[in-house]
């Protein structure tokens, strides 16, 4: 009787560590199945995001100088894994820790001022005729092209002067300081995204006639923190014309 129960309970123990080898293989099963599902998760996120960022430059490449767009990218692909994005002439790479996309873009001509990876913040692509920019969700401010007024201006005189301020970034502006012919500031106070402001001062024009250049720098203290800092200065001209 006494071997019989022994028998038994080893019966007993064989059965049980099969049974527990058995879930063990199905876990590890389980475990990779699960892993290789995760990884072809984020090699699909990574080939998205690729996807998206090659469209909107194309797209807008194709448009034209003068168009543009807004656009989003996630802080992290699927697992909360970091990832990075590359462009080299007209090729983008995606890539986190194991994967890697690249997608070829109908242009070369590509610079990245500054790029968000958050979905609460925009991105802007735009095509400047001969090179596409890309800038994040910060404010940029520039003088508009042309915009100086008037053309014209007797000599000896006082003349109000005006240039038209533009924010083109995605972000609103604060407070910033324009400085006219390197002795006149004169504050904005603040501009919002896709906004214009015209902004001018008084000065007395020369006695000589001809172009008299007029001078701008639009954040002269760099209270703004932009996408783009070096496009900030602007020279246009005042035709000063005799009154007789």
């Amino acid at each position: 009787m006494t071997f019989r129960k022994g028998q038994s309970s080893i019966e007993t123990l064989m059965v049980f560590v099969f049974v527990m080898f058995i879930l063990v293989i199905i876990a590890i099963f389980a475990n990779e199945r699960n892993k290789e599902a995760n990884e072809i998760k984020t090699l699909i996120d990574i080939r998205r995001i690729c996807d998206s960022f090659s469209d909107n430059v194309n797209n807008i490449a194709e448009q034209g100088s003068g168009f543009y767009k807004y656009f989003r990218l996630p802080g992290e692909v699927y697992g909360k894994e970091e990832y990075w994005l590359n462009v080299y002439g007209n090729l983008v790479e995606v890539s986190s820790r194991n994967y890697s996309v690249i997608n070829s873009m109908v242009s070369s001509n590509i610079t990245i001022a500054c790029l968000d990876k958050n979905l609460t913040k925009r991105n802007k692509v735009y095509n400047d005729g001969e090179r596409i920019y890309i800038i994040c969700d910060k404010p940029e401010l520039y003088v508009l092209n042309d915009s100086l007024w008037p053309p014209n201006a007797y000599a000896n005189t006082t003349v109000n002067v005006t240039v038209k301020v533009v924010n083109f970034g995605p972000a609103d502006a604060g407070s910033f300081t324009v400085l006219f012919n390197n002795t006149t500031p004169v504050v904005v106070s603040s501009l919002k995204s896709e906004d214009s402001v015209e902004v001018g001062f008084n000065m007395a024009t020369p006695l000589a006639t001809g172009p008299y250049p007029i001078m701008v720098v639009v954040d002269s203290l760099n209270e703004v923190n932009e996408s783009i800092e070096v496009n900030n200065n602007y020279t246009g001209t005042l035709n000063v014309v005799s009154k007789t």
